[in-house]
């Protein structure tokens, strides 16, 4: 094919796909037979340059063909899909109790752990906030624990080839938590500036972090 031709035929292939874009506005009929006629000469002059005879198939132009059908196909596939995704996304976050609903646990947070000690130390001195801490991170811990050896065990009992890597994962996942679990549970501490509450902020901290973790491992 010659440089001029390439050209042409770029050329035209760049007007069809801007009518295409422009046929999806309300001008879509205005284009219609304009778009035809360039798809008919975009057409004639691919069969010149390669030399394609009337009646006769040229194979590499079928099989070009055959592929951009197969890739359209995969992106109509894909955006059907997307569509779908995004529609059900919607309808979870509209049906009533998706959410946090009123009769669903609250989430375990640093505050919540606080709140819920001091209530139960109400008119104890506040030496005997770290007590209370102390029982639900050790509480905590000894659940987290029991699940992660539940879910390796029910692991180790796949019989397949993937069975060590997802063990492996899981290990590592495990790792992370524990080392994410210090450095931002001190941070949190650290936030208070040396206050009074720092340690008591980190043992929160850690029993909230620690219980979301034993649900996520809950989850699997």
């Amino acid at each position: 094919m010659r440089a001029a031709d390439y050209q042409k035929i770029t050329r035209l292939c760049m007007k069809y796909v801007l009518l295409l874009l422009r046929g999806r506005s309300r001008r879509h009929r205005a284009y219609s037979v304009q778009r035809q006629f360039m798809w008919n000469d975009l057409a004639a002059r691919t069969q010149r340059s390669f030399h394609v005879q009337p009646g006769r198939s040229h194979r590499p132009f079928l099989k070009s063909s055959a592929r951009l059908s197969r890739d359209r196909k995969d992106q109509a596939m894909k955006a059907t899909l997307l569509r779908i995704g995004i529609a059900a996304m919607a309808a979870w976050a509209a049906a009533p109790g998706a959410a946090w609903s009123a009769g669903a646990a609250a989430p375990v947070t640093t505050a919540s752990v606080l709140d819920n000690c001091a209530a139960a130390l109400a008119g104890q001195p506040r030496t005997a906030m770290h007590g209370c801490l102390d029982t639900e991170l050790k509480a905590a811990r000894q659940q987290m624990n029991a699940v992660y050896a539940k879910v390796e065990a029910d692991l180790r009992k796949i019989d397949s080839a993937s069975t060590p890597e997802a063990l492996r994962t899981l290990k590592h996942a495990q790792d992370s938590f524990k080392s994410f679990l210090q450095k931002e549970c001190k941070r949190q501490g650290a936030a208070l500036m040396g206050g009074t509450g720092a340690g008591d902020t980190e043992q929160a901290c850690q029993v909230s972090l620690i219980k979301w973790r034993t649900t996520q491992l809950l989850e699997q």
